[in-house]
């Protein structure tokens, strides 16, 4: 079992502290809230207070490339001795084959093994990573390589809330423990800004109870996977890209924690469940639901009731008449494409999901609502 975040983040500052700094550190969480304390523990001991707005520079992972890292990285420090230079989101840079372009790869790999630290420090940050990716075996072996496992289930993160709570000089109920991660699901991430509400709340000295929490404490609605495949179904894109942002947001499907890299496959399953009906039913073309509830049937899970045959069989037929044959081919092979590139390629699988969003929901300009077929 994991450690706590507490005793890992301690290990972690302990780390730093002995030092000496390499060039290249590579972060891993899939607590946002985790990696922002392990990068401040970095930050304090490579660079001076009075010399941080000049020597740190942060790239998103997204839309920037290793060559204008590494001119960030290797430019001359002011008032200090070293620079910073951090890659947020970096998991496509993290996995077995990153976005390189030509030469990228040998310029990061002589940086990391030839760079002196007291010029500059590259860290990335990120959710997942693989250890058989070139990024992640340059920093096993020429820097830091620190994945903080993040243990969520049992009394990990009940401890973690209630130590969150008396470092603010707060005190809770156990029960009241329980009923917040139920009400919003163990991601350290979601709860946070709600702790420290109810640590303003309470006050220094203040105490906490089940009561507090049911009142003022509302369940996440709306975190369903099934919302955002259904959004997509009817060609309503707005609700499609809002309901996925809240999702990875909370990285929650009704109060239960899910990863950020599953999320994608999970997502692109449901999508293609309700595009696999529709091309049942555009086939079948006789409005007859009994007759598709039987046909899609097959499809549902083992012990699933006739009752929801009937239902996802209505909801196949109304939104089929949304899209013609060839647009429900198309979509079909786009589902089919995304789930290759999700699987085999280091793109960011949240851009491929919004692809696949306006892909199948514009037509001519349309972003929701209904299609008119033109059979």
């Amino acid at each position: 079992m994991a450690a706590g975040v507490k005793e890992q983040l301690k290990t972690w500052k302990d780390k730093v502290a002995a030092g000496p700094l390499p060039s290249l550190v590579v972060l891993v969480s899939e607590s946002g809230t985790v990696l922002d304390r392990a990068r401040d523990t970095l930050l304090d001991e490579a660079l001076p207070p009075a010399a941080r707005a000049l020597n740190r520079q942060s790239f998103p992972g997204a839309g920037s490339s290793p060559s204008a890292w590494l001119v960030a990285v290797r430019s001359a420090p002011m008032m200090a001795k070293r620079r910073l230079v951090a890659i947020t989101d970096a998991d496509s840079w993290l996995s077995e084959d990153p976005p390189w372009s030509e030469g990228e790869e040998q310029a990061f790999a002589k940086f990391a093994k030839t760079s002196s630290p007291s010029r500059g420090i590259l860290l990335l940050t990120g959710t997942a990573f693989s250890r058989n990716g070139p990024v992640a075996k340059l920093a096993q072996e020429h820097g830091w390589l620190v994945s903080f496992d993040v243990e969520t289930k049992g009394h990990g993160i009940e401890e973690l809330v209630t130590q969150i709570f008396r470092q603010r000089k707060v005190s809770i109920d156990q029960d009241a423990v329980d009923s917040l991660i139920d009400a919003l699901g163990a991601s350290l991430d979601t709860l946070q800004p709600e702790i420290e509400k109810l640590a303003a709340f309470a006050g220094p000295g203040g105490h906490i109870s089940r009561h507090d929490i049911v009142d003022m404490v509302q369940r996440l609605q709306g975190h369903h996977l099934y919302e955002f495949s259904s959004a997509v179904a009817s060609r309503d894109a707005n609700k499609a890209l809002t309901v996925l942002d809240r999702l990875y947001r909370n990285l929650i499907d009704d109060r239960r924690k899910t990863s950020i890299n599953d999320l994608p496959l999970r997502l692109l399953s449901y999508v293609a469940t309700d595009f696999s009906n529709m091309a049942i039913a555009s086939g079948l073309g006789s409005g007859d639901v009994a007759a598709l509830a039987e046909k899609i049937g097959g499809r549902t899970k083992a012990g699933g009731k006739r009752s929801f045959q009937d239902v996802a069989a209505k909801k196949a037929m109304m939104n089929a008449r949304r899209f013609t044959e060839a647009e429900l081919s198309a979509a079909l092979q786009a589902i089919r494409d995304v789930d290759r590139r999700l699987k085999s390629t280091g793109l960011p699988h949240r851009l491929l999901i919004e692809n696949l969003v306006f892909a199948i929901c514009t037509r001519a300009g349309r972003t929701g609502g209904p299609s008119r077929s033109t059979r």
